[in-house]
């Protein structure tokens, strides 16, 4: 039987670190993904569904959008994004 990686639970994948998994939902807004990668000096965060299953990942190349911001309201609506979002704008750009 094939077995698909992205189908089953990080945990259940026994493969990799498992203590402390850090992972976000789509709806996590961006400024907290930021918080977490900082805080845990992580280059990327998995985003899962409600059952645990990776839809995503976000990474910090994935903010370099910032930096086109012309305003300060710009940049304050961009870290009120959530991550579903921004993920689904970036498959859409590329």
């Amino acid at each position: 039987e094939e077995r698909r990686l992205f189908d089953h639970p990080l945990v259940d994948l026994g493969i990799g670190t498992f203590e402390n998994l850090a992972t976000v939902s789509r709806e996590t807004r961006l400024r907290d993904v930021l918080t977490l990668l900082c805080s845990r000096d992580l280059s990327s965060v998995p985003v899962v569904d409600d059952h645990g299953r990776v839809t995503g990942l976000y990474s910090r190349s994935d903010i370099t959008f910032l930096a086109t911001a012309t305003d300060a309201d710009s940049v304050v609506a961009n870290l009120a994004a959530v991550v579903g979002d921004l993920i689904r704008q970036r498959r859409v750009d590329e």
